[in-house]
């Protein structure tokens, strides 16, 4: 006779291997990943008032919990800006450098495919944008409104293509 093995051993087991199973016990599905190479597609995107860069390559990694971002956009004017942090998606501020508006960010995962971000300036928040991904995981819109230093508000929209 074979001993009977209770389920929730089975479902340690599982968990200690890394098998992630469903209702139906099949191997559940690998949500999207932020993490890659991304392209903005320029002519997807719009910038109000504008005007938009003429190219722009996010890179994410991450490392553990820590979400590491570098963005390297050409501006219209054929002004590079890179800007970097390294984030946990755990809704505390962060250093951001080389954005000419905030020197903190906040992340908040709100959903597998869904991250919001919060830039602020001296403690205050002056933009807010939502990074979403497609379900295949290949496109990512960003939402972005918000205060420029400069005092111009804006409301962007970016398209980016994972390579």
């Amino acid at each position: 006779m074979r001993p009977i093995i209770p389920v929730t051993a089975a479902v340690a087991v599982a968990a200690l291997l890394g098998v992630g199973l469903t209702a139906r016990g099949a191997a559940a599905p690998k949500s999207p990943s932020f993490a890659g190479t991304w392209q903005l597609d320029v002519d997807q995107s719009t910038y109000r008032p504008g005007p938009a860069p003429t190219s722009a390559v996010l890179r994410v990694e991450y490392n553990g919990a820590t979400r590491h971002s570098v963005l390297e956009t050409m501006a219209a004017d054929g002004e590079m800006v890179r800007t970097e942090y390294a984030a946990a998606e755990n809704n505390r501020d962060y250093p951001i450098s080389g954005s000419p508006n905030a020197d903190t960010i906040r992340l908040r995962r709100v959903a597998p495919g869904t991250i919001e971000r919060v830039d602020k300036r001296r403690g205050h928040v002056v933009m807010l944008l939502t990074l979403r991904l497609s379900q295949d995981g290949k496109t990512m819109k960003v939402t972005q409104e918000g205060v420029t230093a400069s005092g111009d508000m804006v409301s962007n929209t970016m398209v980016y293509a994972k390579r």
